[in-house]
């Protein structure tokens, strides 16, 4: 893998308008009645995870077709209110945040089995969850602005994580686990910090102020990390960012096991390889 750079030594930002004309490797048809909030890869199987807008999660295999559901409102298992997922060692985690908890399922989303999120007393609402190769669990709680790490589903102790002091103040709008670093990405609006599986800061990533907004995921994608934003992705390389426009406005993405990403629009998914 190459060697990333910090951000904050960037002198030199180029805009690649010709990156739109670079085909995906894949476009895939969401079903009508699907509004993705969030998505997760099962490459092995083929399948992809969304959460729908509805606050129900449905799989959907490579030609778009529904092959399994989770709908809180008809589930046994007690959910109140999905609000983020994450798919991980072939597992599908589910934050809870109206029941205070995580649910893990299978790939037929078929009977989840609950994690209370009760730590001495203390309830914590997960707004935003992501999952280490390893088991470890990171967790957004909005309400209470609290980043907590898990070592795994049976954790009672969890550990506090912190934002240095210049992204403080700013909203969170993504966690995730990049499984290229084996390490925890906290996307702000500004910042895409890098924590180790131990909760450790590693290294950060200034996002560009002119040209890009609204960053939605970030991952390392064919050696270089990368930032996608709602209408453009910008390109850590080795001697320059790079802003390369995309084609779709883009809500949510994710990063596959292969590295690849992984973007859902309102109407489609979309598998991207990006190049420098």
């Amino acid at each position: 893998m190459k060697r990333f750079f910090p951000a904050i030594l960037i002198a030199t930002i180029a805009v690649s308008p010709g990156f739109a004309r670079r085909p995906p490797l894949k476009k895939i048809p969401l079903p009508k009645d699907i509004a993705p909030v969030d998505i997760s890869s099962d490459i092995f199987y083929g399948r992809f995870f969304i959460l729908d807008e509805s606050g129900k999660v449905v799989a959907i295999d490579s030609t778009g077709e529904v092959v399994a559901s989770l709908d809180p409102v008809s589930s046994a298992a007690g959910i109140i209110e999905i609000v983020d997922i994450a798919f991980s060692a072939g597992w599908i985690y589910i934050a809870d945040n109206g029941g205070g908890a995580i649910y893990i399922t299978d790939r037929t989303l078929r009977e989840p089995s609950k994690i209370a999120l009760d730590f001495d007393g203390e309830s914590i609402r997960p707004s935003k969850i992501a999952i280490a190769t390893d088991g470890r669990i990171l967790i957004l709680d909005s309400d209470k602005d609290e980043l907590l790490l898990l070592d795994d589903w049976k954790d009672v102790s969890p550990l506090s994580l912190f934002l240095p002091e210049d992204a403080r103040a700013e909203a969170i709008r993504a966690i995730q686990f990049d499984r290229i670093l084996n390490e925890f990405v906290v996307l702000t609006e500004s910042h895409a910090l890098i924590y180790s599986l131990f909760g450790a800061l590693e290294s950060r990533y200034i996002l560009p102020e002119n040209g890009f907004d609204q960053p939605v995921a970030a991952f390392v994608v064919n050696d270089f990390f990368t930032v996608i934003g709602r209408d453009s992705v910008a390109i850590f390389g080795d001697r320059e960012l790079r802003i390369l426009p995309l084609e779709s406005s883009i809500i949510t993405a994710t990063q596959d096991i292969a590295g690849r990403a992984v973007m859902a629009t309102k109407n489609r998914i979309i598998v991207r390889e990006y190049f420098e």
